[in-house]
């Protein structure tokens, strides 16, 4: 090898080293935050405000409906596709991405592997690199009715949830009285088990099976008809 070679290779293997080195040596980025992904109008904001609050950190939000929260959290835009790809540069810095209450048909791509759309995208992604991913419901989950559109719910959140991720149903502060249940099966019981309440409320003429009985009564829930 030749002296001009030589102190090539050598060169070459300091550079190597050093950058080795450097990369050691420097502090360990660390996940951190919240990505919040509305792809659409905010029902009732209020319970969606308490349960960033209360269940994350370093909350920034992107998509139609972020603007909605504008006073509570920091908004991000989506809509060039510098924007985008900046939200897709920046998406590895966040701890935890949740999403809010999407609409039937992109619950149906992302069930289906279609990541045709930037925010189905951006779910996807993070379930693939493993993120503490939440789907956020301004509904509870719809029990399964074969022939009508609850099943195509019921299917997609079945495979989303069968993907990693969490799903969360909100209590809005809008519609019917809460906790006013038109059936009550053993589900509802366990999870009022589960959530800390001790009473169940029904709807007038409400339907209680009984395997509800039986599970309130093992685990001291008060069923109201």
């Amino acid at each position: 090898m030749r002296i001009e070679e030589e102190r090539e290779l050598k060169s070459l293997i300091r550079r190597i080293t050093e950058d080795a080195l450097r990369r050691l040596l420097e502090p360990e980025k660390v996940e951190q935050g919240t990505l919040v992904l509305i792809p659409g109008y905010v029902t009732d904001k209020e319970p969606l405000i308490g349960y960033l609050k209360e269940n994350h950190h370093g909350v920034t939000c992107a998509g139609q409906g972020a603007a909605a929260l504008g006073e509570a959290f920091t908004i991000r835009s989506m809509e060039t596709d510098q924007d985008r790809q900046q939200v897709m540069g920046d998406l590895k810095q966040y701890a935890d991405i949740v999403l809010y209450s999407p609409p039937l048909w992109m619950l149906r791509n992302i069930a289906a592997g279609d990541d045709r759309g930037f925010i189905e995208q951006v779910f996807m992604r993070s379930l693939l690199w493993g993120k503490k991913t939440r789907l956020v419901l301004d509904y509870e989950k719809p029990r399964f009715k074969r022939g009508t559109f609850y099943e195509g719910i019921a299917d997609a959140l079945g495979a989303i949830e069968g993907m990693g991720a969490g799903i969360v149903s909100l209590k809005l502060s809008v519609g019917k009285p809460e906790g006013h249940l038109p059936l009550v099966t053993e589900t509802e019981v366990t999870d009022a088990y589960k959530e800390g309440r001790k009473r169940i409320r029904c709807a007038e003429g409400a339907i209680v099976t009984p395997l509800a009985w039986d599970a309130a009564k093992e685990l001291g829930i008060a069923i109201d008809t």
